[in-house]
């Protein structure tokens, strides 16, 4: 490295040694680079650090798990699977609660297999609603 001493600088070159002032960039003797111009290039170089994405390795100089297309990639596919886990929780829910008691209406039927059967028909049901100028009707095709 070279060693700053009032607006002079020495070449780091081994036979040189030659004694430069501080706006040159060369060594005036021998054509060396200033070292510590390298040094500081090299600094700056280094802030700049990049994140890998996680999904598909793609770098980012912003730290974040995944770059943007993956992101929105992803946040399409949660959608997707909390709808389809919505449908699905409703039936194991029923499963974690004692619902085998006597009924005296029972029809031999338990009560989560009435339950299950009427959410099977709200969701089969054969009907139309419509609203217009904030009235709403619906009717049974």
């Amino acid at each position: 490295m070279s060693e700053k001493n009032k607006n002079v600088w020495i070449c780091q070159v081994a036979k040189c040694g030659y004694k430069n002032t501080s706006s040159t960039k060369y060594c005036d003797n021998c054509d060396a680079r200033r070292q510590d111009d390298k040094e500081s290039k090299n600094d700056l170089k280094e802030e700049v650090k990049y994140w890998k994405c996680s999904y598909c390795s793609k770098l980012n100089k912003k730290k974040y798990n995944d770059c943007g297309k993956c992101h929105k990639l992803r946040e399409e596919k949660l959608s997707v699977k909390v709808e389809n886990e919505g449908k699905n929780s409703e039936t194991e829910d029923l499963d974690k609660y004692a619902l085998d008691f006597d009924d005296s209406t029972s029809d031999g039927m338990s009560l989560a297999e009435k339950i299950r059967a009427m959410r099977q028909q709200a969701d089969e049901s054969d009907c139309s609603c419509s609203c217009s100028g904030g009235n709403c009707s619906c009717e049974e095709v």
